[in-house]
């Protein structure tokens, strides 16, 4: 699609999200039409007054002059509460339609697949869903008040200056033109930094939120002074952009003034010529030379006011086309709101006993790059299941596929014979208990994160999760206890407590399968004991895999599976893998080298 066709559908999309108000922008164009009519009427009613005043063959009539005077105040004060409804209904229309994009844009974050996720920074995303959608209801809020009240003042204030005199009417209608021209050809040019200023506002944001929540390494490394580095040339590029995009939007106001200055400038003209030569003056009076200058300011006013709102606009239609780009993503390749309309755990869980066959799978990140080729694995349900091997063999790959974040480019997975590719997504990944190596709680009471795959679960339940999980004690010491409030980095907990909730966590959905992804690398040797104990329960009667660099952590498993290269290289208990002295004993015996 070329350039010109995404702005007009990008700004298509933006009205349809507000055409869903249609009441409202009835009632809009109902107080428009009252509220320009108003005004429209107030320069005729001044020229009459000026005219009265202005009369030397007649008595002066203080009576109709004061009647002038009312009215015109009248009309003031209708056409101000009109306009006030416009501004009001305009603006409620304009959140109402971005409340609607921030819900989509929320609900999106739910749908996109994992790849897309990460191949993206969260900072960009986030900025994309924040500042540029703010920018969107600013935009729509200027654009609905604008658009209105235009529309009814330009055909207005067109009409009386014609009926007033058509030949100045004419002079001031030929040179709007000029200023339409010029308003578009600058917002074009607008439009490309407002782009580039939505881009590089992304990357800025990313980087301060990689900074930020990464301090302590930033620190540790000694990091600052190349952090500043790097921050100031995106900022530098960014205050260029901005700069660039504020000039060329800052013309656009000057720019169409002038050119309505020179419309003044033909009315006096032609008016004055008109005066001086037509018998009788043409009936151009003083009175009507002001009302016919007043119209002419009331039909350039919107042309004045689509200059001065350019930046809003072009910003608006920036944003409008980032957050559109995040919302055309493709979802997952189905709907994962299926298990969502009940307790999806219980339902699933019910029917899975955790029989789970790889058969032939290939897979790549990158399609040039394969990272499983002919992968084949039998597991048996109720067994647990030690998945080993050097960085980039492809274990972690194993989790990502069996919990469908990602779907295997060729041959099937088997979840008791059931290809999980036939299987919703949400009903696969309930049968799961996840253990990651990197603990991540949400903000929020402890309570809360245990409780954060069974939400309402009583408070005896995640109790018992914690004790199972050899949290409990730490948890009670703490300043509220259950309901002590952690923050997303967990500040106030060490890593160790941190990882201790996550595995309580996966304890209280109590799912058939459960894996552990390096689940006690953060935590140190007595701590790692009771874990060992809390899950060797947890494991009992259910499908576990391990997936360990720490091989002390997996020698009671039933099943070792040896990775390397994205291929099963060897298979077998401890003590068998071991007794080959292979590609497992080699990894073991490195492990305790002096």
């Amino acid at each position: 699609m070329s350039s010109d066709k995404k702005r007009k559908e990008t700004v298509r999309r933006l009205i349809a999200y507000a055409a869903a108000y249609k009441g409202r922008l009835v009632w809009l164009f109902l107080c428009a039409l009252l509220s320009s009519a108003c005004f429209l009427i107030s320069p005729y009613v001044i020229g009459k007054a000026i005219d009265n005043l202005a009369a030397a063959s007649a008595p002066f009539d203080a009576g109709l002059l004061y009647r002038q005077i009312g009215l015109l105040a009248l009309l003031l004060v209708f056409g101000a509460a009109a306009q006030w409804q416009v501004s009001g209904t305009a603006a409620r229309t304009a959140q109402d339609a971005v409340k609607q994009i921030r819900l989509e844009a929320f609900r999106k974050i739910g749908a996109l697949p994992i790849g897309y996720l990460d191949s993206v920074s969260s900072g960009s995303i986030v900025s994309g869903f924040t500042s540029d959608i703010d920018y969107i209801a600013e935009g729509l809020t200027q654009g609905l008040t604008l658009i209105f009240s235009a529309v009814v003042a330009l055909i207005g204030s067109a009409v009386m200056m014609f009926v007033i005199c058509a030949p100045a009417a004419a002079a001031v209608i030929a040179v709007a033109p000029l200023a339409l021209f010029v308003t578009f050809f600058i917002s074009r040019r607008s439009y490309k930094n407002f782009r580039e200023q939505a881009r590089l506002t992304g990357e800025y944001s990313a980087l301060m939120s990689e900074y930020a929540g990464n301090s302590k390494t930033v620190k540790a490394f000694c990091y600052e002074r190349r952090a500043e580095k790097k921050t100031e040339e995106i900022n530098l590029a960014l205050q260029a952009a901005s700069q660039k995009a504020m000039f060329y939007s800052s013309l656009t106001n000057p720019s169409t003034r002038l050119i309505n200055n020179m419309a003044y400038v033909l009315i006096g003209l032609i008016g004055g010529l008109i005066a001086a030569l037509v018998p009788g003056g043409g009936g151009l009076s003083a009175g009507v030379l002001s009302s016919l200058i007043a119209y002419s300011a009331q039909f350039a006013k919107p042309l004045n006011d689509m200059g001065a709102i350019t930046t809003q606009l072009q910003a608006a239609r920036a944003g409008a086309a980032r957050v559109f780009s995040y919302l055309d993503v493709p979802d997952e390749s189905e709907s994962i709101d299926a298990a969502r309309t009940g307790d999806s755990r219980r339902t699933v869980n019910g029917s899975i006993e955790g029989a789970i066959e790889f058969n032939n799978v290939g897979f790549s990140y990158e399609k040039d790059k394969p990272l499983l080729s002919g992968f084949n694995l039998s597991v048996k349900a109720g067994s647990a299941v030690a998945v080993v091997g050097p960085t980039g063999a492809g274990k972690t790959t194993l989790v990502n596929l069996l919990m469908r974040f990602y779907d295997a480019d060729e041959g099937k997975i088997l979840i008791d014979g059931r290809d999980i590719a036939q299987m919703p997504r949400d009903g696969v990944r309930a049968a799961f208990g996840l253990v990651l190596q990197d603990s991540y709680l949400f903000t929020g009471t402890v309570r809360d994160n245990i409780a954060f795959g069974k939400p309402g679960a009583p408070r005896e339940a995640v109790e018992a999760a914690a004790r199972a999980a050899y949290a409990h004690d730490f948890i009670v010491k703490l300043p509220d206890g259950y309901d002590t409030v952690v923050s997303e980095s967990g500040d106030n907990l060490s890593a160790g407590q941190k990882q201790l909730i996550t595995i309580a966590r996966a304890y209280l959905i109590d799912p058939p399968v459960l894996i552990l992804d390096e689940a006690t690398s953060g935590v140190d040797t007595l701590t790692e004991a009771h874990i060992k104990r809390g899950l060797a329960r947890l494991m009992k009667g259910r499908t576990s895999f391990i997936i360990a660099h720490r091989l002390s952590t997996i020698e009671s498993a039933d099943q070792i599976v040896v990775m390397n290269a994205g291929r099963v290289v060897e298979t077998g208990s401890h003590t068998e893998l071991l007794e080959k002295k292979g590609f497992y004993s080699e990894l073991y015996h490195s492990q305790y080298k002096v």
